[in-house]
This record gives structure tokens, sequence and C-alpha cells, in this order.
């Protein structure tokens, strides 16, 4: 019995792309000091409103990839190995008519290059050429979407997609009292350690209540909330974590609603709730991602091969399409073509958080791919109250996850976001002039030309199938989790008055 069977799924479409080599990547860890701007947060948000257009002004500059990066984020065989990227389309739920269904997208990389092709050219034509069962498969992202269909007047079939679940798909090393351990810099994670904290601190009172001829040294504990078990190969992070003013929105609103409902719990509760209202999401809850758990080597490998995934779908071989062999040209052709991301420049972190920050607005409204162009090069105008320093920003072209689909309201819908979410938070009393021109694809690259105080022009390049290596939400330091920690708890003991 295959998983599409078992689960009443079945892979409807996928895709197999040779890509190009990369530069390599860096890890940047997130960095915060929110926790000292009490008295501009309790300003802004009149101590209730924590939306993310009313905190975008100070959570842009306030919540940041950290400037010196934490080291080179690994891929196997290096990033200068050809490999595949792959997205597979997977129906789990659909009503009899085909109407509602619920989908996921599964997007990620290889291990190598694995669609075959010979001394004189390829082997075999479209779908038919080969493909090495034993290529590795790394998932980096997880989609759901929620598709409803409906016929209008004219007999046009028109599909309204939700977005229901955006994760980033993050690994690490395995929990270790002894090891280097990666930790999980998600507002959950926050929390998490808060009520770690707690809680050892609750047991070191009792150790030291018990006087001089006490024998019980003080407590340490390892958290493996924010690290990564055995056997959990991939945690979920949600990609709205990229963006600055939903992170804080996020470590504000759930507080406030926790303290409304549990004002008289003890903080050690009250930290573990708000953590778990916070919840990202779990492997084991997701249909397809414990079906591999338990029937390959995931949980080992943290990867499967392209054999167990035709064992688990046994029309994937025949349905997945093969790109990028046909000539020389392969996608993401941009590759090296790029600035190297180990530096510390203003211009590098502003494209990567813009990498960050439109990959997410892109899922959450329904986009695949968009290119887009702005600048705060304008100045005030006296007849008309515009405010010099406001960004300008025009989208040039956009497509769908649904085939077929006018993107020109999503594109508006983006636009918008991306200026009341983010760039607004680069103007006002702080305008330096900056100017961009970004082409994203979540299945294969972010291209950013950037610069900034009149700088000259440089382009990063990045593999946006891969992004999930590089997460900001990852750290191998401990001490980045301990200090955003206490940074979102002098936030919320000063503006929410808990904790």
């Amino acid at each position: 019995m295959n998983i599409g069977t078992m689960a009443g799924g079945f892979m409807e479409k996928g895709l197999l792309c040779r890509t190009t080599t990369y530069n390599k990547q860096y890890r940047r860890p997130l960095h915060g000091n929110f926790g000292q701007n009490v008295m501009q947060l309790k300003e802004i948000t009149g101590g209730h409103d924590f939306s993310r257009e009313r905190l975008a002004g100070i959570a842009s500059t306030s919540l940041l990839p950290a400037v010196q990066n934490e080291g080179e984020a690994l891929i196997e065989n290096d990033w200068g190995t050809e490999r595949c990227l792959f997205a597979f389309k997977i129906v789990h739920q659909s009503n009899q008519a085909g109407t509602n269904r619920m989908v996921q997208y599964l997007q990620g990389y290889t291990s190598h290059m694995g669609i075959h092709h010979g001394q004189g050219g390829i082997v075999g034509v479209g779908a038919h050429m080969p493909i090495d069962p034993m290529m590795r498969l790394y998932f980096n992202s997880s989609l759901m979407f929620q598709e409803h269909t409906t016929v209008n007047a004219f007999g046009q079939r028109q599909t309204t997609v939700t977005p229901v679940e955006t994760s980033q798909l993050l690994a690490g090393t395995p929990a270790s009292l002894y090891g280097t351990n990666t930790y999980t810099l998600r507002p959950e994670d926050l929390y998490s350690t808060i009520h770690a904290q707690e809680l050892v601190s609750s047991v070191n009172r009792y150790t030291e209540a018990a006087g001089p001829g006490g024998v019980t040294p003080n407590a340490s504990l390892l958290d493996t909330r924010v690290t990564f078990q055995s056997g959990q190969p991939l945690k979920k992070s949600s990609r709205s974590n990229l963006i600055p003013s939903a992170y804080l929105s996020r470590l504000l609103t759930s507080p406030s609603g926790v303290m409304a409902a549990y004002a008289d719990e003890p903080h050690i509760s009250l930290a573990n709730k708000i953590s778990g209202s916070l919840c990202d999401g779990y492997m084991t809850n997701d249909v397809t991602l414990s079906a591999m758990l338990e029937r390959t080597g995931l949980a080992e490998n943290c990867s499967i091969t392209y054999g167990e995934l035709c064992s688990l779908f046994q029309n994937a071989d025949g349905t997945i399409i093969r790109l990028g062999m046909e000539t020389q040209t392969v996608q993401g052709s941009a590759g090296h073509q790029s600035e190297y991301f180990h530096g510390g420049s203003w211009a590098l972190l502003i494209a990567q958080m813009l990498q960050n920050v439109t990959t997410a607005l892109l899922v959450e409204t329904s986009l695949r791919s968009v290119i887009v162009r702005g600048d705060n090069f304008s100045g005030g105008n006296m007849l008309t109250g515009e405010l010099g320093g406001q960004f300008k920003v025009e989208v040039l072209g956009g497509g769908s996850f649904v085939d077929g689909r006018p993107v020109e309201y999503s594109c508006e819908v983006l636009r918008n976001r991306l200026i009341q979410e983010f760039l607004a938070g680069y103007t006002g009393h702080n305008y330096v002039p900056i100017g961009f021109t970004m082409k994203i694809d979540l299945y294969t690259e972010s291209v950013i030309d950037i610069t900034y105080n009149h700088e000259p022009l440089t382009r990063f390049v990045s593999p946006v199938f891969g992004d999930s290596l590089f997460s900001p939400m990852l750290t191998n330091n401990p001490a980045t989790l301990t200090g955003l920690s206490a940074e979102t708890r002098a936030m919320t003991h000063n503006l929410l008055n808990i904790l």
C-alpha cells in the first residue's frame, strides 16, 4: 500500500530541475534589541495594538540578522556542486466533485545532479529520462493550501487559494550535553527558554533552601524543545517569522492574550502557555512527513532517496517533469554572478532581509515568483504633503502557484505589504537612500541588485530552494538564544507587566 492510498492523497504534479552551482552561503542568526525600546513601543502601540503594520517602524531596525556571520551553512557535497531542485504538489483531501481540496507543496534540493545523461547528450526524452534511485532529496519548505474551485457565469473555472501553513523545514545537529547543538530561534523557542530558566531557578531555590548541608548541586537543563532531538530530523518554522514586524507581533500578541486568560498564573506556567500558543506545527501532524518518518530513512538521514519517494508515491516517476537538461542553460542561471555573503555591509544585510521578507510574502499571497523594483530616492512635496524618503515600489511581474490564475491582485497586495510591514522601517528621520531590484522564485533562486547610500550597485544571489539551511531561525550559539529570550522577557515585563 503506498502513501497516497493510505492517506487519501496522491502526487498531482512534480518538478525535478537541474540547477547551477553557487557561492558559499552563511548563517546569520536573528539578533534583537527591542527590549530597550519599551517607551517607543508603548507610544507606537498604545499598549494594545500589536499589528504588523503598527510595529513595522520599530521592528525592521531592532530585529536584524547578525552583522557578523556565524559560519558557513553546510550543504551535502558543498555549494559548488551541481544538483537538482524539486517541487511536488500532493493532494491530501478532496470532496467528491474535486472543488474543495487540501494540497501540499514540498520543495527542496538533491544531493547531486541525478538526472541521467550520457557522453553524447541526454538519455531518454522528457519525463522518461532515468533518475538515479539513490539520489537523496532534502526538504526545504512545506506549504499547505486550501483550494476552492468555482465556475463563473462565463463557464470559466476560478480557483481560490488560502494558505493554511507555510513553513521552512529546519535541520540541525541532535541535542547533546557535550556536543555542539543547533538551537532554533522561533517565537515559541524564546518563551520555552524563559520557561526552562524559571524551572531551573525554582529547583536551585529549593537546593539553596536546604542550607549548607544540602548535597544537591545547582540544576542545569538541556531543553530539547529548542534543540533537535534524536529521530527528529526537521522542525517547522513559519515563514512569517522571517518578517520582523510579524515576528515581533507574534511575540506580543500571544502573551497579551494569555495574560488576559491566566493573569494569576505563576511565571513558570505563563511562559509555558505562551510557548504552546505560538507553536509552528509538528512533523508528526504532517500527513506526508509523518509517513516518511515511519516508512523511510528520513529520521536517520534527514533526507530520503528518490527510490523511497517512488515507493511511497507509485505514480511519482511518471508524474515528475525533468527540466534543465535540454541545453547548457540550467535553471537558476545567475549562480556565481554574486557578491559573497561572508561580509557585514548594510547592503548585504538589507538584501538578506529583503529576500527573507519577500519569500514569506510570496507564500502568504499565493505567489511563486515576483520581480520588484523600488527606492526611496524621492524628495518631499509641500503641495501634496508627501514626505521625503518614502519608498516607491513597482511590481514588474509575477507568477502564481495556481496554473492560469491572474496575478495582478496578488502582486498589488505583496507590494503594499512589503512597504507597510517592512520598508516603512527604513524611512522617516533615519532616511538613507536605498534602491533595489529583486527577482525571486521560490523554486529556484533570489537575485537582488541593491545600492545603499549611493554606493555602487551590488548583486546578491542565493538559492531559495535551500534557504532553510541559512535561516535566521538557526544558531549554534546558545548565548544567541538566551540573549534574544532575555530581550523578549524585558519587553513583555515592561510593556505587559508579566514574566
